[in-house]
């Protein structure tokens, strides 16, 4: 009997039987518990060393859509080391499409607000499924405009918070049932207005807003604690209530701080089965100083650590991040010491949680708010 299967981050499903066995992990990785019962009744019990990403979608390629100069999509292979991108569609509109937000579902992915300077604030949602081989992205649905925000994705929504509309900065989310595409507000909202804002999910559970910042905010006027680099924010996706944690130990609000320490904008995301990942980033458009810092929450905790303070092979911002079985992807971005777009593409394994070699290549360079997605 052919029974497809649907891997989450702590449970496989059988499609066709609506069987479901846990996943538990041992010193030998990760083990599935449980029986599943085939037509010949034969039990066969499963067991896997792969750590899935927070989606629990296994991830075989790895694609990037717009950013920087680009409207390219563009599939990276993941099974070996060393690949070359290959371009598989196009994001409208051209030449390029960058600053917006993406998400995906099982066998989508989902770019929203992607723009460029002679047609700024989209209010496009596109998609694009993961067999594509050629052609562009549809629009499938007309939403709020809105730039430079976060992105997460569960199993059956995605979200966009934060970021830049016509009006400035923003601190209220939106969120995309897959079923029906279309835009919902989110009630409330999180404790400041942020942009180019660093964003990773847990699963079905919550969600992570770190760094970022507001162009309004004036350091003459406003008192430092409302500088929206102090505070990191949650968001449950059981009720979409926000929830915040203290970041000030990693990122000091002081123009005289350390640079690696300033308040960083444009950090790569990334999550496994426990922990979600933010790399690199910029400081405050004052202090423009590309970072090496691996920073993770873990799940268990909801509190931010330093990995590594220079765990990245080379300082970078405006990258683009996705998970896989191997652990996360960085894709392009703007590197020291040149600060242009690159074509590089980069790993951080979850095994050792310190960026190994330039591990695939780009066709194109890609960087400022590209999309990053993984099938």
């Amino acid at each position: 009997m052919t029974n497809s299967i649907k891997i989450y981050n702590d449970r496989i499903r059988f499609i066709k039987s609506n069987d479901f066995v846990d996943l538990v992990a041992d010193s030998d990785g990760l083990r599935f518990t449980g029986t599943f019962t085939m037509a010949s009744n034969t039990s066969y019990a499963l067991r896997s060393n792969m750590e899935p990403p927070a989606m629990g979608r296994v991830g075989f390629n790895v694609f990037s859509a717009g950013g920087g100069s680009t409207n390219k999509i563009q599939k990276i292979p993941t099974a070996v080391d060393g690949a070359t991108a290959i371009d598989v569609g196009n994001l409208t509109p051209t030449p390029f499409a960058s600053n917006g937000q993406g998400f995906s579902d099982a066998s989508s992915g989902y770019v929203s607000s992607a723009d460029h300077p002679t047609a700024p604030h989209s209010t496009d949602l596109r998609k694009f499924p993961f067999s594509i081989t050629s052609g562009t992205a549809s629009t499938v649905a007309t939403i709020t405009s809105q730039n430079f925000g976060g992105a997460l994705s569960t199993p059956s929504q995605g979200y966009t918070l934060g970021g830049n509309q016509p009006s400035g900065s923003i601190n209220t989310g939106v969120k995309f049932p897959f079923a029906s595409v279309t835009e919902s507000t989110i009630a409330g909202n999180f404790s400041v207005a942020r942009e180019r804002v660093s964003s990773q999910t847990q699963s079905m559970e919550k969600g992570y807003l770190i760094g970022g910042f507001n162009p309004n905010y004036n350091s003459q006027t406003q008192p430092e604690p409302s500088q929206p680099h102090v505070n990191g924010e949650i968001i449950s996706f059981s009720n979409d209530a926000y929830s915040t944690f203290p970041t000030s130990a990693f990122f000091s609000i002081s123009p005289f701080a350390p640079a690696a320490s300033r308040a960083p904008v444009s950090m790569g995301g990334g999550s496994s089965s426990s922990n979600a990942y933010f790399s690199g980033g910029g400081n405050h458009p004052g202090n423009p100083v590309n970072l090496q810092n691996i920073r993770k929450i873990p799940f268990a905790t909801d509190s931010l650590v330093t990995v590594s303070p220079s765990g990245l092979a080379v300082a970078m911002k405006r990258h683009t991040a996705a998970p896989t079985v191997n652990g996360v992807y960085l894709l392009g971005g703007a590197q020291t010491p040149s600060n242009i777009f690159t074509t590089n593409v980069y790993r951080i394994p979850f095994a050792n949680e310190s960026e190994s070699e330039n591990i695939a290549t780009l066709n194109v360079p890609m960087g400022q708010f590209g999309t990053g997605h993984q099938d």
